[in-house]
């Protein structure tokens, strides 16, 4: 008899398993859970041994100190007692900001200790690369989602998700005037750009984390039909956007874009929006709306929580030279 020894994929798809905690895990049946793993991690897995996607990326962000093309390839190995794929990459591809991606762990390091000496080893194996930050994934049910932060340790990016089905059933107020509308075209491109240009000039903080969408990518979702523009009493008052996707055991759509007009904001028109949305998406019925925000756009936070989506997870960030 042949026993097959499991690969990288399905390795790195049975540790992320394990460390899926609700409410992820009563969205989904736990075989579907592991099949949208296995499907994740697919690309992640392929940059372990692809020769041409290496060169495609060495191209594209060459970096001094590198010996070869393979030297971009994710690794898959031993680093601090466990099995961990990781990977180089540039923040807003900024060579001058490398960090290692931490895509996924044999054991989910549940505090700052084991974050700071799993960070360690992957410095040293990326150590070509000078990585700046370490990022890592951590479910909402960690500890580490409820104590203080040195210094060098920052929330990023937060993931909240909600059931479709569980979004459909919140009450719709027949009264509330806003409507969702695929536009025409992309006329609403030049009002929509402004308005962020507002936004960002009197709260410089948000340069950061939020930034309009490319007309390129907006026309690509408009294409897709999944483009709306938001209008309240009859006026254009916003735009969504939405895409299927699948990410952190995440299944369904993720929220593109999701910006109201100065005019129209602070009313709690967005909870109405996301309701309208989700009567439009052509959802299976496991899927979940989910969106990132970052943890510091608090008010973008609380819209969200208002609507129904919960944190599910966040993006952790080890700043290596606020240590250095």
């Amino acid at each position: 008899m042949t026993v097959t020894s499991p690969s990288v994929q399905d390795l790195a798809a049975q540790h992320k398993l394990a460390q899926i905690g609700d409410p992820i895990r009563s969205w989904l049946p736990e075989a579907q859970l592991y099949q949208a793993l296995l499907n994740e991690l697919s690309e992640d897995v392929e940059r372990v041994t692809n020769d041409e996607m290496a060169a495609e990326f060495a191209s594209y962000c060459p970096v001094s100190g590198t010996q070869d093309p393979t030297d971009y390839k994710n690794r898959w190995g031993m680093q601090a007692g466990q099995q961990v794929l990781s990977g180089i990459r540039f923040k807003a591809l900024d060579l001058n900001q490398p960090f290692v991606t931490v895509v996924s762990t044999e054991r989910l390091p549940n505090s700052l200790t084991e974050l700071t000496q799993l960070s360690d080893a992957l410095r040293v194996s990326w150590a070509m690369f000078s990585p700046k930050y370490t990022r890592f994934f951590i479910p909402s049910y960690s500890p580490l989602f409820n104590q203080p932060l040195s210094p060098d340790f920052e929330w990023e990016k937060l993931f909240l998700a909600a059931p479709i089905q569980a979004l459909r059933e919140r009450p719709l107020n027949p009264d509330v005037p806003v409507e969702l509308a695929i536009p025409a075209d992309l006329s609403l491109y030049r009002t929509y750009v402004q308005e962020y240009a507002a936004l960002l000039a009197s709260n410089p903080e948000h340069q950061e984390y939020a930034q309009p969408e490319s007309e390129e990518d907006l026309l690509y979702y408009l294409e897709e039909g999944t483009l709306y523009e938001v209008r309240i009493n009859g006026q254009l008052a916003g735009v969504v956007a939405v895409t299927p996707s699948q990410e952190q055991g995440l299944q369904g759509f993720l929220v593109i874009e999701m910006f109201l007009y100065a005019a129209y904001r602070g009313q709690g028109y967005a909870q109405t929006v996301q309701r309208l949305l989700v009567d439009r998406l052509a959802a299976q019925d496991t899927d979940v709306l989910y969106g990132t925000i970052h943890a510091r756009n608090t008010p973008a936070v609380q819209a969200a929580k208002r609507s129904g989506r919960q944190v599910v997870g966040g993006y952790l960030w080890l700043n290596h030279q606020s240590a250095e």
